[in-house]
């Protein structure tokens, strides 16, 4: 059987859990190398042990960053250029979604949702683009929301980010064009994580989206599939729109 990412090489921040994780293992299935990328060392050495060992001889390594700083990610997206030989995909599902109104939630944790989850995915993009540029192209995927989408109350930090991966996007993907780099956006629903389930203790989960959901359309962006594709949001939801 012939897998769609055979040859490939993803990085994956936001690798050891969620839907990051969920998209790692899609990725190894599909015959992609993987370089994991966490700010906690520990989960990300246990979540690359465990899909090297499923993996069966793909290369699989962990990386150890806060995607907040800027030389922690140069750093370990070089050290994943070194140890896989080249990087064709990059996906950006590092997140955090701390919730509260706009005058209960502290200025510091508002701040904090920004530099994760949009300054972070910048930071990675800037960081692997040379590599992807010199090597004749690659696939971002940016992970965003429905929340990038649509705005909630309450979700002011969170939205705003998100929204704001949206922008990237779309400036990235034409910026790459003449490259051979395509960015494009995922933007699931309300899908069932750790992280949802702190924010939303008594949900029923039943009706949520899965992380393994979300990542097999994560497989088709990285794929030769979407070779022409660069620039859209894709929503991934199983509730109407």
């Amino acid at each position: 059987m012939c897998r769609r990412l055979e040859g490939k090489n993803a990085l994956i921040t936001g690798g050891s859990r969620g839907i990051g994780f969920a998209i790692a293992r899609q990725y190894a299935r599909e015959g992609a190398g993987l370089a994991l990328l966490s700010a906690t060392h520990e989960r990300v050495e246990k979540a690359a042990a465990l899909l090297a060992e499923e993996s069966a001889g793909l290369a699989v390594v962990a990386l150890c960053a806060d995607v907040t700083q800027g030389r922690q990610v140069e750093s370990a997206v070089a050290d994943a250029v070194a140890r896989l030989g080249h990087v064709d995909i990059v996906v950006n599902a590092a997140g955090i979604a701390p919730l509260g109104d706009v005058d209960v939630m502290d200025p510091a944790e508002w701040r904090r949702v920004i530099e994760v989850n949009l300054i972070g995915a910048y930071h990675v993009a800037r960081a692997v683009w040379p590599h992807m540029k010199h090597s004749g192209g690659g696939s971002i995927v940016m992970i965003s929301s429905g929340s990038g989408r649509r705005a909630h109350a309450g979700w002011s930090a969170y939205c705003a980010s998100k929204f704001g991966v949206m922008g990237l996007a779309d400036s990235l993907a034409k910026e790459g064009r003449p490259h051979g780099i395509r960015c494009n956006v995922l933007c699931p629903g309300a899908t069932d994580t750790e992280q949802r389930r702190g924010n939303f203790p008594g949900e029923d989960r039943s009706k949520l989206l899965r992380p393994e959901e979300v990542a097999e359309a994560a497989v088709f962006f990285a794929s030769d599939e979407s070779r022409w594709v660069s620039g859209p949001g894709i929503d991934v939801r199983r509730e109407p729109i």
